[in-house]
């Protein structure tokens, strides 16, 4: 089965056409990658912090990036859950959060709302 999707976009708009890249490249990476590291967030949305849990015990890079595809926090976990302060992110957005492991070249994406 195979999927288009059409999207039309005026003369000057060209915020709109980087941010439709970038979710489409986001969507590839993370369809690519799907199952390489198990990730929940919780709660999602949330307010004050997330809980972010994985199956992989190693120490895992932490990257949070805007609709816009800017990293703006990046951390470590150890042990598979981590917390991590929501205080500083932009209240009532849309993040990315992607958990990478260098030890085998995993990672995989999802996204949390911050209300």
């Amino acid at each position: 089965m195979s999927r288009s999707i059409l999207v039309f976009f005026g003369k000057n708009d060209k915020t709109m056409k980087k941010l439709f890249t970038f979710i489409l490249i986001l969507f590839a990476l993370s369809a690519a990658k799907a199952q390489d590291i198990n990730m929940t967030i919780k709660p999602n949305p949330a307010t004050d912090s997330i809980v972010i849990t994985t199956d992989c015990q190693d120490t895992l890079k932490v990257g949070i990036y805007n609709i816009m595809g800017k990293l703006v926090m990046s951390d470590q976990m150890t042990g598979g859950r981590h917390i991590i302060k929501t205080d500083t992110l932009q209240k009532r957005s849309v993040y990315f959060v992607k958990v990478y492991n260098e030890a085998d070249d995993k990672s995989t994406t999802n996204k949390v709302v911050i209300r």
